[in-house]
């Protein structure tokens, strides 16, 4: 029997089968949500361990030199080679 809040009416004989129906379907409903609530904290318990694992912040070093004007072929490939780090970093590759 499921949980009726209308039960027992008002000004009616106190019948013990319909109260231990109604603490029985409370105690069902509390039961369901306590499972509910245990599913959900291994799901959050999960995604910490994912998060955990996966959210790394390494250090980035940062360019140490400047720029000549025209740059050199060496001084484009090291802001290509910080590119394709940060790029990397952000895709979490």
């Amino acid at each position: 029997m499921p949980f009726d809040p209308a039960l027992p009416a008002n000004g009616s004989q106190i019948k013990s089968p319909e109260l231990r129906a109604q603490f029985n379907a409370l105690n069902d409903l509390i039961a369901g949500h306590e499972a509910q609530i245990a599913a959900q904290a291994a799901q959050i318990a999960a995604l910490q361990v994912a998060l955990a694992n996966t959210a790394q912040n390494p250090a980035i070093s940062q360019m140490a030199f400047g720029l000549s004007d025209p740059p050199t072929q060496a001084q484009l490939q090291g802001i290509y080679d910080q590119l394709n780090m940060l790029t990397n970093l952000l895709v979490r590759v």
